[in-house]
This record gives structure tokens, C-alpha cells and sequence, in this order.
């Protein structure tokens, strides 16, 4: 499943700088990559994948599935998500799935995506990732009041780490 979503983020990231270079768009332009999930997932989608989190996030941020940690002789367990910077396609070449923590893509803002493929109330659950490594980036809230938006920061003093939270 992810592969599909990671398939269809590079094909329309590609597509965004074929539009660069014929001047469709401009440097000082936002680019969103929008990835409507309701025909990737099969019979019965889901805007979630193995880390709990929306595919918007495991797409472009080393996501990966949830995990428990136990310790010996406690009671205590510390939950949290492993790190997953690649994926293996039919082929065995890998698919890495950091994108937006990398300057390769700085070229793209945001992706945004749903699951839904139509709604009653002409009200969709959107799911957004904010790229911290944007050459331009949109305000938070950009999509309305009931996206679900995740932005990573970087950690102070620590080049290429990222804390990534759900800020809407």
C-alpha cells in the first residue's frame, strides 16, 4: 500500500518541475502535491498505515510502525514509532520515504491527502505534511479548521533530526 502512495507523490512531485521548467509556475510559488487515496487503498481505504499515523506522513517523513517498549523488572511501557527510511519496491530497489527532510524537495510545500471519495456534507478529512525543508511554505490552517496538519521542526543543535507533531 505504500509503495502506491510514495509512487503517486514522485510522479506529481516530477510533474511540478516539469511545470518549473516550462514557467508554468514560479520560483516564488507554493507547490502542494494533493494524493487522493481513495482508489490506492483498495476495498476498504484508510488514511492510516503501520505507524498509526496518515499516509501523508509516512510518505515523505522515516515513519515507521508503531512499537512497544518494555522494560525488565518495571512496569513501564514507552510508546513510540520506528524509523523507516526506505522501503523496497517489486524490484528490490529501495524507496525512500524521507523526502521533506531532505533539500530534494524543497521545491514542494506540502502534501495533502485524503481517503474519502465523496462526502455528504461536501466536507473531506484532509491530512497535511508540512515540509520543514520548503523553499515556500504555507501557514498552517491554509485548508481549513478540520485538517489534520503535522509539521516537523528541526531539533536545536542537532542537524538533520526533526521532532515531528500533529499541530491541528
Amino acid at each position: 500500500m505504500l509503495l502506491r502512495w510514495t509512487s503517486a507523490f514522485w510522479s506529481k512531485k516530477q510533474k511540478f518541475e516539469t511545470y518549473a521548467a516550462g514557467g508554468i509556475t514560479s520560483p516564488g510559488d507554493a507547490c502542494v502535491v494533493a494524493v487522493n487515496g481513495g482508489q490506492l487503498s483498495g476495498f476498504w481505504p484508510t488514511p492510516f498505515g503501520v505507524s498509526q499515523k496518515p499516509w501523508a506522513i509516512e510518505v515523505v517523513f522515516p515513519v515507521g510502525a508503531l512499537q512497544a517498549e518494555f522494560f525488565a523488572g518495571e512496569d513501564t511501557v514507552r510508546w513510540g514509532n520506528a524509523e523507516r527510511h526506505e522501503v523496497a519496491n517489486k524490484n528490490g530497489q529501495p524507496v525512500p520515504l524521507y523526502p521533506f527532510i531532505t533539500p530534494e524537495c524543497s521545491g514542494i510545500s506540502a502534501l495533502i491527502t485524503c481517503v474519502e471519495v465523496c462526502s455528504p456534507d461536501l466536507s473531506l478529512p484532509l491530512y497535511i505534511a508540512h515540509n520543514p525543508m520548503a523553499a515556500v511554505r504555507i501557514p498552517l490552517g491554509t485548508f481549513g479548521e478540520s485538517a489534520e496538519e503535522w509539521q516537523a521542526v528541526q531539533v536545536d543543535g542537532k542537524p538533520g533530526e526533526f521532532s515531528l507533531t500533529r499541530v491541528r
